[in-house]
């Protein structure tokens, strides 16, 4: 009887064949099915829809992958022009505004406005400072894929076209936002200058808690569902029961002032003198005495912009405008196209500057320009270029700049120090992350778990202070103040100043931030800090049994809010006459309410212009929360009269009455035309408030396009 093996012998040819051509099949025709599948491993819902039109979940996964890839590949131009694109994100990176953006672009599609392979030419041209051709362009998006599929320049394009289509719509309509005619920049200095003095009665809303009647299980159960999925947030008149996210993190901390008193006293009289003597020209001469060819070798202001340039600079520039020939047709031409299929990049869009001289013989150095005349280009430049002799005079005598010198050294000395201490500390705690790592990936073997460094035994040997955190919101974080109040400098391009502050909590929360990877912040006393992660719990959706109180209590307070505004409309309606609130209340029998003189405040804080601290809503002491619903109350009022509102959670209804303004409106009228009025605040709050205005209009554009979303976005 034949085998199993036999009857395979004596098929095998055949068998043989038909593998392989199974593995032909499989090989060439089954991954494009698969890549069309959808990558869920089930049907491709609908995340968002609008009117005409909506996305599925897969597109708008491939989309926020086509922003990650994007803000990789403008990094990339950035450093390709010659500049340091440190860590710019410039689109980003979450499923709410790539949704945004295509709403906004098919709003400037309705408006006539439409993106061509031009106007991404314009974009990548501005971007690049025109000093990026384009095959290094296409270079810098060749290799790129967003999970299975290849980035192609098309993609890159397209993506572009939708997103400058959009912005082009933000800009329009922003441009109908911006100005701040005299009557709105009036009402913003009166908001910044004028106090009020007011007397309130504070009616707490959970004191008729109580008296709402008990909810049936099901009302309650109906009140979780809504605000299970919501954050608690302190101002918010909404509830929130999804439990935050929590990481717990510890950190070193250099006292600026006490390392610098101890580093005062090492320092010696001879490092004193020694440092006074290379830099006393530069960093102590008499400001009354400028140094003689000051004015020459910084150079003449130029007209149209304000910087200054050297003087041999300008005569040479002048000279080359003038020699310089005009380019010949063959230079102007653009390169014959690769073989293959065409590129969107267009040469002209590119400035290439030794491309007008590429062939020329080079010039001799005095050929660009006329013989020098004596005292001017040939002095001024040997000015710039000679290190500049030590004055013997017109400048401060050591004596009185010894303090101040003692000061820069120790401060310098403070700073390696700390430099130093950090990066060693960085190195170990990075280790650790890598040892930890290793061992968990080898959690079979009987290799002993690493040890964590301890914070406080580092602390103690290098003379720093140690902090724990465990289970922090962010918000708690912030609230215990110390390494919370810190931040880090982060170059920023498109800043005027060219650099931003990234606060430590967006630092040490973000979701891309690993454990064990330590964050390095400052204050604005000079404090230095050294923080990581050690533990980081997501945030959740709890049960609804284990918060059933916290739900019902929630419950109460907001079916208690019309039963507060009641009693609070009774006490402003019995003020009429001139009566005072503490004699309303006074004579009020049943609910036990008080009241207070509060003030004098004005609706906005003043803020720091020259820190960048714009104007926020003032904090008078003695109320809880006030918003913008209380201040406008509060400032619309005539002395005497009253008014009842919420604060901004809504957790108490105030009685106002305004006793006085401060000052008069004459002498107010008179300060606002003074011609040395502080505009900058006034600014700041304009441009502020266009921002909101901005934001109630991209409201109104999800509005009018009847966005729903089908589940909870997710943001990065």
């Amino acid at each position: 009887m034949a085998g199993s093996f036999d009857i395979f012998r004596k098929y095998q040819r055949t068998l043989l064949a038909a593998v392989a051509i199974l593995a032909m099949l499989a090989f060439f025709v089954l991954p494009p099915f698969l890549q069309m599948a959808p990558t869920s491993g089930g049907p491709d819902p609908l995340v968002a829809t609008w009117r005409d039109g909506g996305i599925r979940e897969d597109e708008l996964q491939r989309q926020v992958a086509m922003r990650v890839v994007l803000n990789q590949f403008l990094r990339d131009a950035m450093a390709a022009s010659g500049r340091d694109p440190g860590d710019v994100r410039v689109l980003p990176e979450d499923e709410v505004d790539v949704v945004r953006t295509l709403l906004l672009a098919r709003e400037a599609e309705a408006n006539g406005i439409v993106i061509g392979n031009g106007g991404v030419n314009q974009f990548l041209a501005q971007w690049t400072n025109n000093m990026v051709r384009p095959e290094q362009l296409e270079a810098l998006i060749a290799g790129r894929r967003f999970g299975q599929m290849p980035v192609t320049t098309a993609d890159v394009f397209a993506a572009l076209r939708t997103i400058l289509a959009a912005d082009r719509m933000r800009q329009f309509s922003f441009a109908g936002l911006s100005g701040d005619p005299p009557g709105v920049r009036w009402d913003i200095f009166r908001r910044l200058e004028q106090e009020a003095i007011v007397e309130v009665v504070p009616v707490v809303v959970e004191s008729f808690a109580g008296d709402v009647p008990a909810p049936s299980e099901s009302a309650l159960l109906a009140f979780f569902d809504r605000f299970k999925e919501s954050l608690p947030v302190d101002r918010s008149a909404d509830p929130g029961f999804m439990e935050p996210r929590r990481i717990s993190y510890d950190w070193l901390v250099a006292n600026q002032a006490e390392l610098q008193a101890t580093a005062e006293k090492d320092v010696t009289d001879r490092q004193i003198e020694e440092f006074y003597e290379e830099n006393k020209v530069r960093l102590y001469r008499v400001k009354d005495e400028p140094a003689a060819g000051a004015d020459e070798a910084a150079g003449t202001p130029a007209a149209s912009t304000g910087e200054t340039k050297p003087v041999a600079e300008e005569k040479a520039d002048a000279a080359a405008e003038q020699t310089r020939e005009p380019a010949s047709d063959a230079q102007r031409a653009e390169p014959k196209a690769r073989v293959g299929r065409p590129s969107p990049f267009r040469l002209a869009a590119f400035r290439q500057p030794a491309a007008a001289t590429a062939g020329k013989p080079e010039a001799a150095p005095d050929a660009a320009a006329p013989a020098a005349e004596p005292g001017t280009a040939d002095e001024s430049k040997d000015a710039a270029n000679t290190p500049t002799a030590p004055a013997t005079d017109g400048v401060e005598p050591l004596e009185k700049v010894r303090d101040d010198v003692r000061k820069r050294l120790a401060a310098a000395a403070v700073d390696r120090k700390i430099d130093g201490l950090f990066a060693a500390i960085m190195a170990d705690v990075s280790g650790f992350a890598r040892d930890l790592t290793r061992w968990k990936a080898e959690s079979g073997s009987s290799a002993t778990k690493p040890e964590p460094p301890n914070v406080d035994t580092i602390a103690a040997k290098q003379g720093l202070k140690a902090g724990h955190a465990v289970k922090r919101t962010v918000g708690d974080a912030l609230r215990e103040g110390e390494v919370g109040t810190s931040f880090q400098l982060a170059i920023d391009p498109q800043s005027p100043m060219g650099f931003r502050q990234a606060q430590w909590a967006d630092l040490l929360f973000g979701q891309e931030r690993p454990l064990w990877r330590p964050v390095e912040t400052r204050d604005v006393p000079g404090n230095r800090y050294l923080t990581w992660k050690t533990d980081d719990l997501a945030a959740f959706v709890p049960e609804f049994a284990a918060v059933r109180a916290d739900v019902e209590r929630a419950w109460r307070i907001v079916e208690a809010r019309p039963l507060a505004r009641t009693v609070a409309e009774e006490v402003a309606t019995s003020a009429a006459g001139g009566r005072t609130l503490a004699d309303v209340v006074k004579d009020r029998p049943g609910t036990k309410l008080e009241a207070a003189t509060v003030g004098p405040f004005s609706w906005l804080a003043k803020g720091s212009a020259t820190r960048g601290s714009p104007p926020m809503l003032s904090r008078p002491e003695g109320l809880v929360m006030p918003g913008e619903a209380f201040m406008r109350a509060v400032f619309s009022l005539e002395p005497g009269s009253t008014a009842v509102t919420f604060n901004e959670p809504q957790t108490v209804c105030y009685v106002i009455r305004l006793v006085s303004y401060t000052p008069a409106v004459d002498d107010l009228r008179q300060k606002f035309l003074d011609p040395a009025l502080d505009q900058q605040r006034i600014a700041a709050v304009a441009e502020r408030e266009q921002a909101m205005a901005f934001e109630s209009w991209l409201t109104g554009v999800e509005k009018r396009s009847g966005l729903e979303w089908k589940r909870p976005p997710q943001r990065r």
